[in-house]
Order: structure tokens, then C-alpha cells, then sequence
């Protein structure tokens, strides 16, 4: 006989993983569905609609699917990522564009596997995370901060996250 996996969730971390936004699911017609850490949709919304709270049990035929974090950042204990996506909330029912957020969690990603590409033998394995995880940190405060040009250049390869941070640590709160 099997034994069942049991997860130690305090009753918060079980609501925070109900209601927090694991990854967007994106329709063949362009509607966009949050979903959450058990693949449960949250929150719903098309292009001409606002957005409106739908049903955990219902069923939803996407076409595109993508995340905004890992088990390694999720937001039950990373601080960061809980304030991330509440942000991912609040800008999803207000209509805002939320293509930044899973753009940041799959550089990081990539990042993050490139560094162990270079490095076969894994050896530095933890120290390429690290690196990962600070530059996704700093894109993070970006966003965070309502600057979204920025986040936007670095995800694009238009300047790298120093630089960023750089002009980040110039400007006035917009």
C-alpha cells in the first residue's frame, strides 16, 4: 500500500496557496486564466471583459501556460514572491498587462540552466542558483517599484540588471 504525500501547510500557507496566482493560463481566443499552485483556476479575464472570479472545479481548455515562480521561491516562504503575486493579482483585475512577471520567472530559469550548462559536473551548482535568484531579485524590485520600462529592457537583452539598477537608483518613484 501506498502512502499518501501529505503537505505541512500551516491553514495561511493553504490559503495563500489557494488564492495566490501559480501561473497563467492563456486561451486560443486570447483570454487569460490565473491559476493557482493545485492547477485550480482563480481569477478569469478576456480582452473585452473585466476580470471576474471563476470556479476552481472548472475545466479550461488553454493553449499557451506559464509560470511565475518555482519550489524554490514559492511565495509560502519567500517574502518577495508573496508580494509578486499579489501584485500579479491586483494588476491582472485592473486590466494591466502581467506578460512581465512570467517573462522574469523564465530568464531567471534560463539563466539558471545556462550556468549549469557551463559547468557539467554541476560543481557549482549552488553558487549559479545564487546568481539566478539575485538577478531575478533585482528584476523583481523593479517591477515591484512600477518600473516596468526597465524590467522590460532587461528581459529583452536591451541592457543588462546592473545598468537597471543603475538608472533604477536615479529616478523618482513614477
Amino acid at each position: 500500500m501506498r502512502a499518501r504525500r501529505r503537505f505541512n501547510l500551516s491553514s495561511a500557507d493553504g490559503a495563500l496557496r489557494r488564492e495566490l496566482p501559480y501561473g497563467v493560463w492563456t486561451t486560443a481566443g486570447g483570454g487569460q486564466i490565473l491559476f493557482n499552485r493545485d492547477y485550480s483556476p482563480i481569477w478569469q479575464r478576456s480582452a473585452n471583459a473585466a476580470a471576474i472570479r471563476i470556479a476552481a472545479w472548472r475545466w479550461v481548455d488553454w493553449a499557451q501556460q506559464n509560470y511565475f515562480f518555482d519550489d524554490d521561491n514559492a511565495p509560502f516562504h519567500d517574502g518577495a514572491t508573496k508580494k509578486i503575486c499579489a501584485r500579479i493579482v491586483a494588476d491582472f483585475i485592473a486590466g494591466k498587462p502581467i506578460d512581465q512577471y512570467w517573462r522574469a520567472h523564465e530568464t531567471r530559469r534560463r539563466q539558471h540552466r545556462e550556468q549549469i550548462k557551463m559547468n557539467p559536473d554541476n560543481q557549482f551548482h549552488h553558487l549559479a542558483e545564487e546568481a539566478a535568484r539575485e538577478e531575478f531579485e533585482k528584476i523583481s524590485r523593479l517591477i515591484e517599484a512600477g518600473y516596468l520600462d526597465l524590467a522590460e529592457q532587461v528581459l529583452d537583452g536591451e541592457i543588462d540588471v546592473q545598468t537597471a539598477m543603475q538608472i533604477f537608483g536615479g529616478r523618482r518613484r513614477p
